[in-house]
């Protein structure tokens, strides 16, 4: 074998197992947590000042907080993708809340699904 040959077939062999670690280190997924309420869900289940709590908690069950001396509910979830490369990656989920405040008599007063973070102050 020349010295040419050798150099062409080391860098040959370098750049097909180059390639092969960087595909098999590569990761693609979802990633999800929590229960997803839909609006419609919302719109069909909750009646603002009909609505008790003990159908909230029949209909959506156990709040993921409770705020306010148990004035305020929250049902959070995410829904996203993640990508990993070699190790390092990154993730784009998105926060969502049902956020559900009820009155003295524990009717529901008002409620919204928002985005993000979400605090007490959102809707009152």
């Amino acid at each position: 074998m020349t010295k040419a040959y050798k150099a062409k077939f080391l860098l040959a062999a370098v750049a097909i197992t180059g390639i092969a670690f960087s595909v098999s280190a590569c990761s693609f997924g979802n990633t999800s947590a929590g229960s997803e309420i839909k609006q419609t869900d919302a719109t069909q289940k909750i009646v603002i000042g009909k609505t008790t709590k003990q159908q909230v908690y029949l209909d959506f069950g156990e709040p993921t907080k409770v705020v306010d001396n148990g004035s305020t509910f929250f049902y959070s979830w995410t829904k996203g993708s993640k990508f990993s490369f070699m190790g390092m990656g990154s993730t784009n989920a998105v926060g969502n809340s049902l956020v559900i405040i009820f009155d003295n008599e524990g009717v529901v007063r008002d409620y919204r699904i928002t985005r993000g973070a979400v605090d007490n102050t959102a809707i009152n």
